[in-house]
């Protein structure tokens, strides 16, 4: 038997090729049959006789390796955050609140989310943090409403951090969304 898609693909002592193409949705499947060396004690090396026998499993090649993606593919499509398929196809995702998604980051067992600012009912932040489902954990204590969310910069152990409009660095918890600390760029300059 010969292998047309990997020339030379042998398998333990025998040194036989195996192929197996079978039409499939992902193109051919090549088995391998997978072969085992009986152990010989070194002294009987030279008299003893080499079995091989086939394995009891099948190795399938394809063109591509699988992906084992343990996190959803996601992405903003017409503002709306969405969970995609292995096929770019919509599975699942999260409306926005008020206007349109912007931005999100993926964190720890959460995402967190920033919509744009204009649209959003005054005195509600743009900033808000989602479950792996897709379900409203917390909105930010913002600490001024007329200075938006202007980007996530990311978490810092239990810290969320993010920046305003004006450069003011905001420091929230993770679990609860509560307000830890404000840093402005001038304080922070000297």
């Amino acid at each position: 038997m010969t292998d047309t898609v990997n020339p030379g693909i042998t398998g333990g002592c025998c040194q036989q090729t195996c192929q197996d193409s079978r039409p499939s949705p992902t193109g051919p499947i090549v088995s391998i049959f997978w072969f085992s060396l009986s152990l010989i004690a070194p002294e009987d090396a030279g008299t003893a006789k080499k079995y091989c026998r086939r394995g009891g499993g099948d190795l399938f090649v394809s063109a591509a390796p699988p992906v084992n993606s343990e996190s959803p593919a996601l992405a903003v499509i017409d503002g709306t955050l969405c969970q995609l398929t292995r096929e770019g196809l919509r599975a699942g995702g999260h409306s926005p609140l008020a206007s349109a998604v912007v931005e999100f980051r993926r964190g720890s067992l959460r995402y967190y989310v920033r919509e744009h600012p204009f649209g959003i009912l005054p005195g509600l932040p743009n900033l808000y943090c989602l479950d792996g489902a897709f379900r409203l954990q917390w909105m930010a204590e913002w600490p001024d409403a007329n200075d938006p969310c202007a980007g996530i910069l990311g978490e810092d152990g239990n810290t969320l951090v993010a920046v305003s409009s004006s450069g003011v660095i905001v420091r929230l918890d993770v679990i609860s969304g509560r307000l830890l600390a404000v840093e402005h760029p001038i304080a922070a300059a000297s």
